[in-house]
């Protein structure tokens, strides 16, 4: 139970477009809320910048 519900949540809430803190069944799955994080802002950017100075220092060291 541990482990099952916190994962239950993670993943029905990902489908989720009016997620809330309850675990519960979406009515009508979505991936709208894959779509708002998959852009350069958010998502693409940042991972450019991690992956400079991880290899940077990997580079370095």
């Amino acid at each position: 139970m541990a482990f099952a519900v916190p994962l239950a949540w993670l993943v029905l809430s990902s489908l989720d477009e009016h997620a809330s803190l309850d675990v519960s069944v979406p009515t009508e799955p979505t991936l709208a809320n894959f779509d708002a994080l998959m852009n350069s802002e958010i998502t693409y950017r940042p991972m450019l910048n991690s992956l400079l100075l991880c290899g940077g220092a990997t580079a370095l060291t």
